[in-house]
């Protein structure tokens, strides 16, 4: 728009998904939006007004959104290694997906963490709300349970952002406002790195007269969590699976522990429970429309595994209900630490690669005599660089899934193996653009 005489106004704000993308867009509202438009930010406000009361009754309400059932929630993995799990839902009717595609789930917090806030505002078990304005996170009404509105309207284990700490110093004061003040001064090592949320900086600071209402302002509402779906609906469009690791482990202040949000709520949902769930589709994360002719290579370490259980599923189906089908080749390289402990869906792969729908290649990082001396998917695709380069010279469509540094190391071997191939690094990337599909997180 720019060469097209347009005006720049501001800067273009990036997000790092890394961080906290709700701290970068704060930030630069402070440097660049309040600035350019001479605009005073508004201070805080309580947007939230609430009574406390207690009846005789404890009443309820809920999200009017699409539910699952759940079938089935089963542990993938064995002690004492990091805990995984596969829950297999009954998808509402009329919701579709693909295999690669997402299903967004919209947890509740953990009861611990819901048990820490209903503690530290002295709220009684039986207590209801009377929310006369709830700005635009939480439900207006009488009769509201606060232990439903700390548990399904709010984050309460979100990063506290700058604003949030001097929202809180407001109601300190004293020598307590001025070291809440001074977490300013030092925020990326006292706040930032551990991870602290208000919820946290309020247990800390126990003289903080905030009231309930002023601490839901400012808080940001429970958002859906995205994960990769790890079925086919070709075995059953109604059944839709969810690979996904639990998390849970010391908290990075030293106090506590910390429990991941969805994954806490997804290991604990139990058979025929209901999970508020929505379908999202992938752009270009999908197996090829014409599998006989147009090879697979896929590169994922731990839970990074779901969407290529899918398609590797969907493959095997398409065999079995057509033997004669040519299936085109397809290698799946995957990264975990022990060849038993946590290789999981290791015997239904098995499986699939003895009927010939995949190659398995392993990379054990604590166990890589088992792994051709591999410790890292990377370092397995390296290893494989021959059998790599038949797929790549039918133009192989490529998928990589899972963290960071699952992304780059599967980049920088893939390139080595196309240098080797004779490709330029111009042709590699413009391959790159056509044919690597990824989906990396942090």
């Amino acid at each position: 728009m720019i060469l097209r005489g347009a005006t720049c106004l501001l800067p273009r704000g990036v997000g790092n998904a890394e961080g906290s993308t709700r701290r970068d867009f704060a930030r630069w509202k402070e440097e660049h939006f309040w600035p350019y438009f001479k605009i005073t930010p508004p201070p805080f406000s309580t947007d939230v007004k609430l009574k406390v009361s207690v009846p005789k009754v404890n009443p309820d309400f809920t999200y009017e959104l699409g539910t699952a059932l759940v079938a089935k929630n089963v542990v993938l993995t064995t002690a004492p290694e990091p805990e995984k799990r596969h829950i297999t839902l009954k998808l509402p009717e009329g919701m579709t997906y693909q295999a690669g595609d997402y299903l967004s789930v919209l947890p509740t917090n953990p009861r611990e963490n819901v048990k820490r806030a209903m503690t530290r505002f002295n709220l009684d078990w039986n207590a209801v709300l009377d929310i006369t304005e709830g700005g635009l996170v939480i439900p207006e009404g009488d009769n509201i349970s606060p232990w439903r509105v700390l548990s399904k309207c709010v984050e309460l284990g979100r990063l506290a952002l700058e604003g949030d700490i001097k929202a809180i110093a407001k109601y300190a004061e004293g020598a307590v406002k001025t070291e809440i003040m001074n977490l300013l001064a030092d925020y990326e090592a006292e706040v930032y790195n551990k991870r602290l949320s208000p919820l946290d900086l309020l247990e800390k600071f126990p003289q903080v007269n905030m009231d309930l209402g002023a601490f839901l302002s400012i808080l940001p509402p429970i958002e859906y969590r995205r994960y990769s779906i790890s079925s086919s609906p070709v075995l059953d469009p109604k059944l839709c699976t969810l690979t996904y690791g639990v998390i849970s482990e010391k908290h990075k202040s030293g106090t506590g522990w910390f429990h991941g949000v969805a994954s806490t709520y997804l290991s604990r949902m139990q058979e025929d429970f209901i999970i508020e769930v929505g379908t999202v589709g992938s752009d270009e994360f999908h197996l090829p429309k014409n599998p006989e002719k147009t090879p697979v290579i896929m590169i994922c370490a731990g839970t990074g595994l779901s969407p290529f259980r899918g398609f590797v599923q969907e493959r095997a189906i398409l065999k079995r209900n057509n033997p004669d089908l040519e299936l085109a080749g397809a290698l799946l390289f995957i990264g975990c630490r022990y060849s038993t402990a946590d290789r999981i869906h290791g015997e239904e792969l098995d499986g699939w690669q003895k009927e010939g729908v995949v190659g398995l290649r392993y990379a054990f990082s604590k166990e890589s005599t088992k792994s051709e001396g591999c410790r890292y998917v990377q370092d397995r695709v390296a290893h494989e660089a021959e059998d790599v380069k038949k797929l790549l010279a039918q133009e192989a469509q490529i998928y990589v899934c899972g963290n960071n540094n699952v992304g780059k190391g599967a980049r920088e071997s893939l390139t080595t193996i196309y240098k080797q191939m004779g490709k330029s690094q111009e042709d590699i990337d413009d391959i790159f653009d056509k044919r690597l599909h990824e989906d990396v997180f942090d």
